[in-house]
C-alpha cells in the first residue's frame, strides 16, 4: 500500500477513536437524551 494512504488511514483512526472517547465522555457527563447513543452501534 502506499506510504501516503497508510499514514491517512492510520490518522483517520487515531482521529475516529479520539472522536468515540469524547463523544462517550460526553454522555456520561450530560445526561443528554440526544447524545445518548451516537457512539453505539
Amino acid at each position: 500500500m502506499d506510504d501516503l494512504l497508510t499514514d491517512f488511514l492510520t490518522e483517520t483512526n487515531e482521529s475516529l477513536a479520539e472522536c468515540d472517547i469524547a463523544l462517550i465522555k460526553l454522555e456520561q457527563e450530560h445526561e443528554c437524551p440526544d447524545v445518548r447513543g451516537l457512539s453505539h452501534h
